[in-house]
């Protein structure tokens, strides 16, 4: 028996929702039905998860099912998960800028969130977002690499990742002002020269092309993110609500309805 994997943050385990991966009216469960329901399906995703979190899902569903058909959420970055602790209870704890930390209550120490809220503000504003992106391209051709010896077809999904419209394209012979406005804000355009500025942004592309490119058209929803397109929210009053969840279905349905003719 085949298997459809969706790895991803909480947009993709339904957090929220009370059913959350069983909720019926997720994209995934939409999208599954209508695309994918001659396999099994297998939603590895976790809330909160990173991008090396859901690499790690990815790698090892892939190597453990017959996966037919694989798709993957990206998530924010930067974002890290920590485990502040080994207790008969979850300590898992994930560092996301601008983003409130809980209390933890350990056998040998207690952390406020308020305390932790502050590591993690400190501690994510020293990752770049050039490598962050470095390392999820890496991920991306690895995934693609190994989807090819397990002869499992690769769809990604832009989750909440950072980058504008055409972000990836590079443009030639162009003045830095007419690079995307998230380009100029990672190489700080404004407080550079002309001639730095070329040489950082000609090193970034050249890293991305390096590590194998993001491989664009393997790609649902490149330059329009899913928490780009949110509309409503469900019962925590954060995470995607139904008309959002219909909005995702019919946007990842129609564009896989053309690739999987």
């Amino acid at each position: 028996m085949k298997y459809t994997l969706f790895a991803g943050c909480s947009y993709t385990t339904g957090a929220g929702f009370e059913l959350e991966k069983k909720e019926p009216n997720l994209w995934v469960n939409q999208l599954y039905h209508k695309c994918f329901s001659h396999t099994t399906q297998l939603n590895v995703s976790r809330g909160g998860r990173s991008n090396a979190g859901i690499f790690q899902d990815t790698i090892k569903a892939l190597l453990t099912y017959p996966v037919e058909y694989a798709i993957i959420e990206w998530t924010s970055v930067p974002r890290y998960e920590l485990e502040l602790g080994f207790e008969t209870y979850p300590t898992r704890q994930c560092f996301v800028p601008n983003t409130q930390c809980r209390d933890h209550l350990l056998n040998d120490i207690n952390y406020t969130g308020a305390y932790l809220t502050s590591i993690s503000e400190r501690f994510t504003a020293l990752a770049h977002d050039c490598y962050e992106i470095s390392t999820l391209i890496d991920y991306v051709n690895s995934i693609v690499n190994l989807s090819q010896l397990t002869k499992t077809k690769v769809f990604f999904i832009n989750g909440l990742c950072p980058w504008d419209y055409n972000f990836f394209n590079k443009k030639e012979s162009v003045l830095p002002s007419e690079y995307t406005a998230y380009t100029r804000k990672i190489l700080n355009t404004d407080s550079r020269d002309d001639f730095e500025v070329f040489q950082l942004y000609n090193t970034m592309h050249d890293n991305f092309m390096n590590l194998g490119s993001i491989h664009e058209s393997l790609w649902l929803n490149l330059y329009s993110s899913m928490q780009a397109n949110k509309i409503d929210v469900n019962n925590d009053n954060v995470h995607p609500g139904i008309k959002s969840n219909d909005l995702y279905f019919e946007l990842f349905s129609e564009l896989l309805t053309n690739q999987l003719l």
